[in-house]
């Protein structure tokens, strides 16, 4: 009986234990995916500004002939 017990124990703690590394792991996949997320959205933004620079300098090239 106490055998039992003790494997109980052991089995609902490595249950426990593969469900906290489950979720830390999906919390660090998340973590990524919003890095990567953020990062491609200011690079996007960079080349709008780039290009909105860019035909404005354009524009008042051709306003100064």
């Amino acid at each position: 009986m106490v055998i039992e017990i003790i494997l109980l124990a052991v089995m609902v703690i490595g249950v426990a234990i593969k469900w906290m590394t489950t979720v830390s792991i999906r919390d660090r996949h998340a973590k990524l995916a919003d890095a990567n997320e953020t990062y491609w959205m200011g690079k996007n933004r960079h080349k709008a500004l780039v290009s909105d620079i860019s035909m404005a300098n354009h524009e008042i090239g051709r306003l100064n002939r």
